[in-house]
């Protein structure tokens, strides 16, 4: 049985609760300085978010344990069911060892993808169909030698020479792996897209309505 809104804010008495899903790396992008804004603006509600791969976070979500979600957009809408709004985007590239052919370039082709062996988040996560469905309407199928569930692994191994790896640009802001270099793509880039996400069917508590559009007042 899941715990209603009113529950879990019986839990801090005369605080508001919300509960909030986030796909890995939402926050980070979003930047989670805006998170922290929020609580000092309503600072009588208490924030509960947790994180997890992008299609779990999206089922936790159906599930109706959470009221919000920060999630990753992917190839197919998220449903009639959901009011979904596309808050930022960011973008793919393309991490190349030191010493690679293709690491004094500037830009890549997807061509240049052709047989390349690549480390990526795996199929839990958006990034790997929205990657896998550009390459191919770009007439390459990606060689996918291996799946992680985190993307600083694929940074690793990327330095380390065991292939190219498929990034997003603000990650490279945070993680500094030496001898690599993040490349873009060339147009049409693969976009990252965070959405916010609630359930149409379902009125939102208090506390959910005020950060739904704080956090949407940030991007429009």
């Amino acid at each position: 049985m899941h715990q209603t809104a009113f529950q879990v804010r019986s839990l801090y008495g005369e605080e508001e609760a919300l509960r909030l899903v986030c796909s890995y790396g939402a926050l980070s992008a979003l930047p989670y300085s805006r998170i922290l804004e929020f609580k000092r603006k309503y600072p009588e509600i208490h924030l509960q978010w947790r994180e997890y791969p992008d299609l779990q976070a999206e089922q936790q979500l159906v599930e109706g344990d959470y009221e919000i979600g920060l999630l990753v957009k992917g190839e197919e809408p998220f449903g009639d069911r959901y009011e979904s709004i596309d808050l930022f985007s960011r973008c793919i590239r393309i991490l190349v060892y030191e010493g690679h052919p293709l690491y004094e370039r500037e830009r890549l082709t997807y061509q240049d993808l052709k047989d390349e062996p690549l480390i990526m988040e795996g199929n839990d996560f958006r990034i790997y169909e929205v990657f896998r469905k550009k390459c191919m309407d770009a007439g390459v199928y990606p060689e996918i030698v291996a799946e992680t569930g985190d993307i600083g692994f694929c940074h690793e191994l990327c330095a380390m020479k065991q292939g190219l790896s498929v990034t997003i640009d603000f990650v490279t802001e945070y993680i500094r792996t030496g001898g690599v270099k993040a490349l873009p793509l060339e147009e049409p880039e693969i976009l990252w897209t965070v959405q916010l996400v609630r359930h149409r069917a379902n009125r939102l508590s208090p506390a959910a309505e005020k950060f739904f559009r704080y956090i949407c007042s940030g991007f429009r």
